[in-house]
């Protein structure tokens, strides 16, 4: 085992001019008050996440909810595309199916999990398999999810979703203050749990699990204005027992979070250069070992997108934007 994987990155601050330390790039132009940080991140927006332009006067008067939901809307082509090239579809059995009936809308949820599973035993949409592990925790929006071929819980909830919304079925992301997923409402009003990026903290046994079922005994409670279920079940079973049920096109309020925690990560990087090579040449087991690797992964992608990411302002961003469905998730943190 290199050093590299064993981790062994002591006295740092004694490298020497030879030796690699990362720190985040912040350019002159970086913002830090939040109207100019909007207004970057909309027009940044398609390089980041692979959407459509953003018009300026598409932004006039709009509220913080409906920024999100501009947001979202610009992105559905490009979650489309990505389904598309992982072989997610609407398959004829799913086509074939009442829509409007919750029998058939059940149908159509099982079939989509059939195609999410058998995609996962090919190596797609999977952060495991035996002997080789690859570390999923940035692969939240498309270019990654396509590149990687796997997801985190805010992609995997961010597609699955997408696909349920276009096939007719009332969606929701369901989220807590660690994770997301998706809760979906048939036509009978029946509720239908539904995590296809199981979190791995409960047991590996369920990391590569999907876990689905209709929820049998549930109470939901207005918070603010927003909704909160409580899910009652078998104490066996690893589920999320309470979440905000929010929009689908809340996905965007991960997203920004995601990308958030992805730039600090990278700025807390700090790897001598003979480390660096020898991450360019790990394995993805010696990179997933490694005590840094979620850090390494995002100071490379930062680097690839530092042009636009250093401009950003996401502390502001977050707090702004989605500070309303940050102060819910603390609040059903602490309840």
């Amino acid at each position: 085992m290199n050093k590299f994987e064993q981790g062994n990155l002591e006295n740092f601050d004694t490298l020497s001019d030879k030796e690699f330390k990362f720190e985040m790039a912040l350019t002159p132009e970086a913002e830090t008050d939040f109207e100019k940080s909007k207004n970057i991140l909309a027009e940044t927006w398609p390089d980041l996440t692979g959407a459509e332009e953003i018009k300026d006067k598409e932004l006039d008067n709009l509220t913080s909810e409906d920024y999100r939901r501009l947001l979202y809307e610009k992105m559905i082509p490009s979650l489309d595309r990505t389904m598309e090239s992982l072989g997610i579809s609407a398959n004829k059995e799913m086509l074939s199916t009442e829509r409007n009936l919750s029998d058939g809308q059940l149908k159509m949820i099982k079939s989509l999990e059939k195609q999410f599973k058998d995609i996962s035993v090919g190596g797609k949409l999977k952060e495991t398999e035996k002997g080789e592990r690859k570390d999923a925790t940035w692969n939240f929006y498309p270019k990654e999810i396509v590149k990687n071929q796997s997801v985190n819980c805010s992609g995997a909830s961010l597609l699955f979703g997408r696909m349920t919304e276009r096939l007719g079925i009332k969606t929701y992301q369901a989220v807590t203050p660690n994770h997301s997923f998706n809760i979906f409402e048939l036509a009978d009003k029946r509720l239908v749990y539904v995590d296809t990026r199981v979190n791995s903290e409960h047991d590996d046994e369920y990391t590569d699990s999907i876990r689905s079922f209709v929820i049998d005994k549930y109470e939901k409670n207005k918070l603010n204005g927003a909704e909160i279920i409580r899910i009652e079940g078998d104490n066996s079973k690893h589920f999320q027992r309470k979440a905000l049920l929010l929009p689908q096109y809340e996905a965007v309020a991960s997203i920004i979070n995601n990308f958030g925690a992805l730039k600090s990560e990278a700025a807390q990087l700090i790897l001598p250069e003979e480390a660096v090579a020898e991450i360019e040449n790990s394995s993805d087991e010696g990179l997933y070992n490694h005590p840094d690797n979620t850090k390494i992964i995002a100071r490379n992608i930062f680097e690839e997108k530092k042009d636009v990411l250093s401009k950003l302002n996401f502390s502001a961003l977050d707090h702004n934007l989605c500070g309303d469905i940050r102060d819910l998730e603390e609040e059903i943190g602490d309840r």
